[in-house]
């Protein structure tokens, strides 16, 4: 039997899952911007299984949302990955897998800056 507050449960989670996809996607190239190329690294022992990046102003002080995983798959041990963004600032967050439940795995929070026409190279881990 379905209890009010297991229908209620069912309503808050519906409701907070229906939010999340409401979250703004800022596109990688604005247009009228200059661009320039950022090159993330995996030297970990693990694969990057997520990848997240927005323009440093698009993100609120104290807010969890480094915008879309950017990823579309993973970057492998020793791997990377090439992006064309737009020049400016920008707020990272990337997560390793493979370890499971928080077994080793490594989450990375850093800022990095891509110049116009330049190529921005970031470690998604430092040691």
């Amino acid at each position: 039997m379905i209890s009010i507050r297991n229908m209620a449960g069912v309503a808050v989670a519906s409701i907070a899952l229906s939010a999340c996809g409401d979250l703004p996607e800022t596109p990688l190239v604005q247009p009228g911007t200059q661009t320039g190329q950022v090159v993330f690294t995996n030297p970990t022992p693990r694969p990057v299984i997520l990848l997240q990046f927005n323009p440093c102003n698009q993100r609120l002080m104290g807010s969890p949302d480094f915008g879309p995983d950017r990823l579309n798959g993973r970057i492998a041990p020793g791997a990377s990955r090439q992006f064309t963004v737009s020049a400016g600032c920008y707020n990272l967050r990337a997560m390793t897998g493979g370890g499971g439940f928080f077994s080793n795995n490594i989450e990375n929070f850093q800022n990095f800056t891509v110049v116009p026409g330049g190529t921005t190279t970031v470690s998604i881990w430092r040691p």
